[in-house]
């Protein structure tokens, strides 16, 4: 489990009380224990929700200054690092360094005592951090031996819009509703398995095609290969014929088989993570329904209202108003 602790070398004395700032308040969400602890130039948010099976540690810092905090883990544990907003860099066990993106998710296995420092530079910065607690292999035991010879190293894994929403959705809301430590946990092992396959469909001799009996593994990558560039150009206008193009595969082939082991064809997923996207933008972000709308590709808004509609039973600003009234 990773928190994060202050460096007194770079920002000195800092205390640490239950006492949120009045420019913190907005960032406090339901359910999770809140500190605040802070310096001359330097404020941190941490706020923290602890289960048997997991911990999120959610931070908001600003600075006005370059500073490093510092992490020892305090136990054996698989965690994942989302930067939501900011600059940062971390330094895992002094063997590597790894500027954190926003696109991206950082999956490292950490054993007790393993230390991690982050530098971050001038500005406000929002850090997520999820440990599990669980062994790998309780979570993922189809996966085990692939994922842990794949984490001897920290692991960086591209998100796409939908899977970085869903990650944000489950640390703003465990508290709020209510989930059951169960229920989290089956959320969290269900989007880092949809991680795991991403990293596995992009190492040409990792992917296990023992998990899909009957496909060969160059159809198994290719069907993943074509997911991943749905996921990721969502807001453009993708057709089979680009799909084709880019896996290099006939289109009856990749309808067959992307259908065989994701359970829905091209056309119907991309329509869904379009949608899935554009709900979770209309409830985490202040974008506008239009820009929302481009942004998922749809050209028009008005086809992206009625879409929408269909598959949520109310209209994006229906949908907005709604959160802003609870």
């Amino acid at each position: 489990m990773l928190r994060l602790w202050h460096d007194t070398s770079s920002i000195g004395f800092a205390t640490e009380n239950k006492r949120i700032t009045s420019s913190f308040q907005r960032y406090l969400l339901d359910g999770y224990a809140a500190t605040m602890i802070g310096a001359a130039g330097y404020n941190m948010l941490l706020q923290h929700y602890d289960s048997r099976q997991l911990s999120i540690h959610h931070y908001h810092i600003h600075v006005t200054k370059q500073t490093r905090l510092f992490s020892r883990s305090e136990a054996n544990s698989i965690d994942l690092l989302l930067l939501n907003n900011g600059n940062v860099m971390a330094h895992v066990n002094n063997e590597c360094s790894i500027q954190l993106l926003p696109q991206k998710i950082l999956v490292l296995k950490l054993f007790f005592e393993q230390t991690m420092t982050i530098d971050i530079m001038p500005g406000k910065h929002e850090l997520i951090c999820i440990s599990l607690h669980c062994n790998i292999g309780e979570l993922l035991p189809e996966l085990e031996p692939h994922f842990l010879h794949s984490l001897n190293k920290p692991l960086e894994i591209a998100l796409a819009y939908w899977l970085r929403y869903q990650w944000i959705e489950l640390v703003y809301t465990i508290g709020k509703d209510a989930l059951t430590c169960n229920m989290a946990l089956e959320r969290v092992i269900s989007m880092l398995r949809q991680l795991f396959f991403y990293h596995l469909a992009e190492e040409s001799t990792s992917m296990p095609n023992s998990l899909y009996p009957g496909f060969k593994l160059t159809e198994i990558r290719k069907a993943y290969e074509a997911k991943r560039i749905m996921d990721t150009r969502l807001n453009e206008t993708l057709r089979l014929k680009e799909l084709v193009m880019f896996t290099q595969w006939n289109s009856q082939a990749l309808k067959q088989v992307f259908a065989a082991i994701f359970k829905i064809s091209p056309h119907r997923y991309l329509m869904r993570q379009r949608l899935n996207t554009a709900m979770h933008m209309v409830k985490y972000t202040q974008e506008t329904v239009g820009q929302i709308a481009l942004k998922c590709g749809f050209k028009q808004s008005h086809h992206f209202i009625r879409r929408f509609k269909e598959t949520f039973g109310k209209t994006p600003g229906e949908m907005r108003r709604e959160l802003w009234l609870k």
